[in-house]
């Protein structure tokens, strides 16, 4: 009597080693793909934190330009009661303008920066989705998928 059996178990086999094959390809196709979203989502956070660090950093010369602002007022005010020229006060009034010059300066230059970071990440964004797309592509037109059902 022959055995049916042993004429089949080549051809399972292969199929078997097959599905390993497009398994661990999808499976290393995903584990990329959430590797790659992990270190656009850490770049995202890192660029977070540094611009909250500046606008921290803007804020704390802010209030205290605010400050310098309101002893320039209190210091006209008194000189307004006294009717007296207030030399000090003309002097305050330079540095307070220099300075928020000087904010407004930078405000302008983090903003640049900002709308530079934002523009290439963005374009990396976009980079990587044509890829990932293309890959796709790649991966769903592969003949050994369709033979198998495909994604």
């Amino acid at each position: 009597m022959v055995d049916t059996n042993a004429s089949k178990q080549p051809a399972a086999t292969a199929d078997r080693k097959r599905e390993r094959g497009s398994n661990s390809f999808a499976s290393w196709l995903l584990v990329s793909i959430v590797v790659l979203q992990i270190g656009l989502m850490a770049a995202m956070y890192v660029q977070n934190v540094q611009m909250a660090a500046l606008g921290g950093e803007k804020t704390v010369r802010i209030q205290h330009l605010e400050a310098k602002i309101l002893e320039l007022q209190a210091a006209r005010a008194a000189a307004a009661k006294e009717n007296m020229p207030c030399p000090p006060c003309e002097h305050l009034h330079e540095q307070m303008e220099k300075a928020l010059k000087v904010v407004h300066d930078d405000f302008e230059k983090t903003a640049d920066r900002l709308a530079n970071s934002v523009n290439n990440l963005q374009s990396k964004v976009n980079q990587y989705g044509s890829k990932f797309d293309n890959l796709i592509k790649k991966v769903q037109n592969n003949p050994l998928l369709k033979q198998f059902g495909g994604l």
